[in-house]
């Protein structure tokens, strides 16, 4: 069975990072809502290859 040692890091960052980017940036939002995000295509990663967002 394999474990990767960083899983703790990785939540880490996961839990640290969403809110301070949203207290450093309150009026974020996605750059154009007509433009549909391209997801990763992987059995591995679920996520976003681009996701153009507006900081003002």
């Amino acid at each position: 069975m394999h474990y990767c040692i960083g899983v703790p890091l990785a939540r880490l960052g996961a839990t640290i990072a969403p809110p301070a980017l949203f207290a450093r940036f309150p009026e974020l939002r996605l750059a154009d809502l007509s433009v549909p995000a391209g997801q990763v295509e992987s059995f591995i990663a679920h996520g976003f290859g681009a996701l153009p967002v507006r900081l003002t």
